[in-house]
């Protein structure tokens, strides 16, 4: 789960704006949410069983291919912190790796444990998230309009990230209430800016992403025509 909606915007450290996609950077539309009390998060963002999408990626200035992308989600066994799903991200591409990532639905809301590749045998090497990375807080939902943003240290294999995240809400890819994670992680070698569409109801329904590397061109990726199997 983790390219750009065509006129999307980045709100990095340093008040930096980036505009990805052409035209103007637009402001999403202020939503009426409030205070919403308690939330079930497994109703309101629920697993899937299936998610198909295009990947579409730009690298500097110039546009790739478009790729097919599989996720196939799978409930492990549950466990005191809450379910737990593992995700196998697959992209149909010769040679191309398929990528593994467990998701929890725990107290704090959805996190990621822990991420890795699949070998050609099936076998996963994972490295976990420490302390869990969290992709949609509890906390925001029961606040609404009021949810306040949130950082963290982690630990990740041999890397040390510092990310940082904030609401926004009402996303272009939901008819009714939806809401962007919209995070700035540095990564040792490099920058990531992520944007996660989730829908009320719905879940997880697109990302938008920005990989910047110091003297090499930035590369934008983002999913269109996504469809769930839920």
């Amino acid at each position: 789960m983790i390219g750009p909606a065509r006129g999307g915007c980045w709100r990095l450290g340093l008040a930096a704006v980036l505009v990805l996609g052409g035209g103007a950077c637009k402001k999403a539309p202020e939503s009426a949410v409030s205070a919403a009390g308690p939330v079930d998060l497994l109703a309101w963002a629920p697993p899937a069983q299936e998610i198909t999408y295009e990947r579409q990626r730009v690298v500097g200035a110039v546009p790739l291919p478009a790729a097919p992308v599989r996720e196939v989600w799978m409930q492990e066994i549950a466990e005191d912190e809450g379910r737990t799903y593992r995700i196998i991200v697959g992209v149909d591409e010769e040679g191309a790796r398929k990528i593994a990532r467990r998701l929890r639905y725990a107290e704090t809301g959805l996190v990621v444990v822990s991420e890795g590749t699949v070998g050609s045998d099936g076998t996963i090497e994972y490295a976990a998230w420490e302390p869990p990375e969290v992709l949609l807080p509890t906390a925001a939902l029961t606040a609404g309009a009021q949810a306040a943003p949130w950082s963290g240290e982690h630990q990740f294999g041999d890397w040390k990230v510092t990310r940082s995240c904030e609401i926004q809400w009402r996303s272009e890819q939901c008819e009714g209430d939806g809401l962007i994670v919209v995070c700035d992680a540095e990564y040792p070698e490099f920058r990531l800016a992520t944007r996660d569409h989730f829908c009320r109801g719905t879940g997880w329904s697109g990302y938008e992403s920005l990989v910047s590397v110091a003297d090499r061109p930035s590369v934008r990726t983002w999913t269109e025509s996504l469809q769930r199997l839920d």
